[in-house]
């Protein structure tokens, strides 16, 4: 019998090489599982209703896009589509002298249950997107949509056009999450809502407020498609597996995904991880515990110091790739203009002197250990249109106080705090800062702004709060100062958002004319020179009115289990995870 046991476990064995090795071949080296820490959980996987960056990142595993942002040449590449348009002047018909965009969906895209990714699924999102009952996050980077038209002879092409040029209309078109419609609206109620009607601000409205606008809006924007996975899906690679709060998630590759197929014409459509676990780990130390084992494959933004300890331990240096990137995010204390209480805050005398009160050196130096540098601005340093004639703010605690005199600040009580009399009441020049809990960089952040700003005798009273609370009350304006980190596009800057008095995602609630109209020539400005410039402009304007404190500009640091080839981006959170595999010796 033991010969046939031998030739048996060889014949069983030979098998399961035959398999790995024609597994391998068809989804690229394989991958088991990444561990992935994230400070915190998402707060939506809606795309259209998050305000969470860990949300959309997750949302971009489970819903795809028109295009796809190479990681390393930032350039736009197909996704959803066969290949990415180039503008076409439109020189007859009812768009004649419009700009047309011309798609046509991979025949291979399909959804979740199936069926294939057509036309009228990205009509269907762009449905979602001019719903003025849904909140309009998406809704200014198409202003100039005209129409969109399908080719009645193939259900896979259509045609967008815009009225006229806007600096990132191919972005906007190509990183739109798309939805399935048979999913998100089961019950038809946008079928018969004509995409024309609702880019008309009128019927739109009249739409809205119709029985079957506000019943869509209240279901599209229910708890089911936020956080249940039964109800979460998209043509991505993966599916929820599991959700358990603040705790953790798990992503499972689908089963027979589409682009599976496609990878040898498209490699950014590989997804060699068949799951991901994604582990929403705050504390630091916690983080560290989970490296030290080896129970992290991805950990992201580690404070500065502990990154440095960690990477001068031989036992991680042996474990991990320790790596710095620039991503388009800068740190920055944010202003509410518009709370109760911000006539303290109205004079730019007050925003200026705060901006002198803070010690950018520590900031630079101790809290960031060197991997940040200063700005001036909300642009990023390595934008070709970076104002490099303006300097940051100083720390300069003497201008701080002349500043405040002028303004009429003075401690009359001699209490220590500067007080002023307002509105025939006498107020103290205190003011409540929002900042995280639990995290190193915000927390020695928050008590040096509070310990310089004592020093001219501004009151700075710490509010410490979890990030998800911090989104919600700066999302409501419930808030005057807020140590809140901020990110910019990889490509051209869209500075309507932050910074547009018609913004929504204005945060600070900033008005100014003049800024506004720099902002819309940057949106429709073609040539570049010029638009460099309408860009120097807006970066002097915020510069000198101080609706924000910029901090800096930071590097994000990455720690990565060696045992895995990856491409490090600037784009999202710095990695697109679906593309780490396992380096060939760790093939186990």
């Amino acid at each position: 019998m033991r010969p046939v046991i031998r030739i048996g476990l060889v014949v069983i064995v030979v098998s399961l090489i035959v398999w790995y090795y024609q597994r391998s071949k068809q989804n690229g080296p394989a991958t088991e599982l990444l561990n992935i820490r994230m400070e915190a959980a998402p707060n939506n996987l809606n795309p259209f209703l998050t305000s969470s960056g860990y949300s959309s990142h997750i949302a971009a595993l489970i819903f795809q896009t028109l295009g796809i942002t190479d990681p390393q040449s930032y350039a736009l590449k197909p996704a959803l589509v066969k290949a990415i348009p180039a503008v076409r002047p439109v020189t007859e018909g009812a768009h004649q002298g419009e700009r047309a965009y011309d798609f046509e969906i991979n025949g291979a895209a399909t959804w979740e249950n199936g069926t294939s990714v057509t036309a009228e699924d990205f009509v269907f999102t762009m449905k979602l997107i001019f719903h003025q009952g849904l909140p309009d996050t998406y809704r200014k980077y198409f202003e100039y949509v005209s129409g969109v038209e399908v080719d009645p002879a193939n259900a896979r092409k259509f045609t967008v056009f815009m009225r006229q040029y806007y600096i990132l209309t191919l972005e906007a078109l190509c990183t739109t999450p798309i939805y399935p419609r048979y999913n998100y609206d089961s019950l038809g109620r946008m079928t018969n809502i004509p995409l024309a009607d609702l880019l008309d601000p009128e019927k739109g409205k009249a739409f809205a407020e119709s029985e079957n606008g506000k019943a869509f809006a209240e279901v599209f924007t229910s708890p089911k498609f936020a956080s249940d996975p039964q109800y979460i899906t998209g043509s991505g690679p993966y599916r929820i597996k599991s959700m358990n709060g603040d705790q953790g998630l798990v992503l499972v590759k689908k089963k027979g995904w589409w682009g599976n197929q496609e990878v040898s014409s498209n490699p950014l459509l590989a997804a060699y991880p068949e799951q991901l676990v994604f582990k929403f780990v705050k504390d630091e130390t916690a983080a560290q515990n989970l490296l030290q084992t080896g129970d992290l494959d991805i950990a992201t933004d580690i404070s500065p110091a502990l990154f440095k300890a960690m990477q001068q331990d031989t036992h991680f240096t042996r474990l991990y790739d320790f790596k710095t990137g620039w991503v388009p995010r800068y740190g920055r204390i944010l202003i509410n203009l518009r709370q109760p209480d911000s006539n303290l805050l109205a004079d730019v005398r007050v925003r200026k002197a705060l901006a002198y009160a803070i010690d950018y050196d520590y900031l630079l130096n101790t809290v960031q250990q060197g991997y940040a540098k200063p700005i001036a601005g909300p642009i990023h340093p390595s934008k070709a249109y970076y104002a490099k004639d303006l300097s940051p703010y100083t720390y300069n605690p003497t201008e701080a106080k002349r500043l405040l005199s002028e303004a009429g600040w003075a401690d009359t009580d001699q209490d220590g705090i500067l007080d002023k009399v307002i509105n025939g009441r006498r107020v103290p020049l205190s003011l409540k800062l929002l900042t995280s809990t639990g995290t190193p960089v915000s927390e020695m952040t928050a008590e040096s702004i509070k310990d310089k700003a004592r020093q001219i005798q501004i009151e700075i009273v710490l509010d410490p709060q979890e990030i998800s609370t911090i989104i919600k009350n700066i999302g409501a304006g419930n808030f005057q100062l807020a140590n809140s980190a901020a990110v910019n596009q990889i490509g051209l800057d869209e500075l309507t958002q932050p910074f547009h008095s018609t913004s929504a995602m204005n945060r600070g609630r900033y008005q100014n004319p003049q800024l506004d109209s720099i902002i819309d020539a940057i949106r429709t400005t073609e040539n570049e020179p010029v638009r460099n410039a309408l860009y120097v402009k807006a970066q002097h304007i915020i510069h000198d009115d101080v609706p924000v404190v910029f901090l800096y500009a930071a590097e994000r640091r990455y720690i990565i289990s060696k045992k895995l080839d990856y491409v490090l981006t600037a784009d999202g959170l710095g990695f697109y995870e679906q593309l780490f595999h396992r380096k060939a010796e760790n093939l186990k």
